[in-house]
């Protein structure tokens, strides 16, 4: 087990590939503007439509997963 948080903790700390940059950046990009949206019809007390509250959560958690999958990876 503590050979797994190792090598978890070196993939984290690498140099990542330029392409997985770009994959980070959306990924955080996408994630941010959805909840800047859902801030931003919550506290206007706007009327949220049904298919934003389904479309929603995948776009925080595809955002957020593109993000930490594209982090572990490294430059060889």
């Amino acid at each position: 087990m503590k050979k797994v948080f190792s090598t978890i903790k070196e993939r984290w700390k690498a140099q990542i590939p330029i392409f997985f940059q770009w994959i980070i950046g959306i990924g955080t990009g996408v994630a941010a503007v959805a909840l800047a949206i859902q801030m931003a019809l919550t506290s206007g007390g706007a009327t949220i439509p049904e298919w934003w509250e389904s479309l929603y959560p995948y776009l925080i958690g595809i955002g957020a997963g593109m993000t930490a999958t594209a982090k572990f990876t490294q430059k060889h």
